[in-house]
């Protein structure tokens, strides 16, 4: 008896120190406010300030949740990863609009408080044990890619492919654009539902991965997208001889 009401004890205060406490002690700490809307057409970028953000220890593929305290938003908490660098001196998250939440997502106001719980996860650079990087993303699982690119792009042997319907919902895509003029890696754009000059078209399946980056098991693999695109991928790249060790990906649930 003593044994068990102690395990629950244990949990709780874990429970009320991670998930409330440190949340909303942090929320003081840096004072993080909505500084801007970024309207992106299908998506939404959300860009948040804060006093001395430099010193909240993040990392690029890792995600947050967020409660944005402004009347429509307060009561939903949700996970969004990083959309850039965890260097840069804001918090950007960037969002599809699918659903009530996200659709609405542009109508939040500049100078909205935010309380953050996070970081969380290990979709980080940290997971990297081989020489050669392959980030793959479909649709708005672009997102912590794009922050894995951001710090891995001139210091990696690294490849991207990135995938999506088609190009007006490539989102963030002449952002990595201008990575790539800066720091070299090689970018594949591929598309199911429209041909794009000097893009592949098409869908993204075991034969074209594989004559796309050929020898993929000598990989770190980065992937990020629809369940259903992860599930096949991940049987394509097994199929193709890559460890399982190698392998990294991030689903957009809790």
């Amino acid at each position: 008896k003593f044994y068990w009401l102690a395990t629950y004890t244990v949990v709780a205060l874990h429970v009320l120190y991670y998930r409330f406490f440190l949340p909303i002690w942090r929320f003081f700490k840096y004072d993080y406010t909505i500084s801007k809307i970024e309207d992106l057409g299908i998506a939404t970028s959300v860009y948040i300030s804060g006093k001395n953000l430099e010193r909240l220890k993040r990392q690029s593929g890792q995600f947050f949740i967020f409660r944005f305290l402004q009347k429509g938003f307060w009561w939903q908490a949700h996970p969004f990863s990083l959309s850039w660098g965890a260097n840069n001196s804001e918090i950007r998250l960037t969002a599809k609009k699918l659903g009530d939440f996200t659709t609405e997502m542009p109508k939040l106001q500049v100078g909205t408080k935010v309380i953050i719980d996070g970081p969380h996860g290990v979709f980080t650079a940290q997971k990297i044990i081989k020489k050669k990087v392959l980030l793959i993303a479909g649709g708005i699982g672009i997102t912590p890619l794009r922050s894995l690119t951001e710090q891995l792009a001139g210091h990696t042997n690294l490849t991207l492919i990135y995938s999506a319907k088609t190009r007006a919902e490539a989102v963030l895509l002449d952002e990595l654009k201008i990575i790539q003029s800066q720091q070299d890696f090689k970018l594949i754009e591929i598309y199911d539902q429209e041909q794009v000059p000097g893009a592949e078209f098409g869908r993204l399946d075991k034969a074209r991965l594989e004559n796309l980056v050929p020898n993929a098991k000598e990989y770190d693999v980065f992937l990020c997208g629809p369940p259903t695109m992860m599930a096949a991928l991940k049987i394509a790249l097994t199929q193709l001889g890559l460890p399982k060790k190698q392998l990294h990906w991030e689903r957009f649930a809790l």
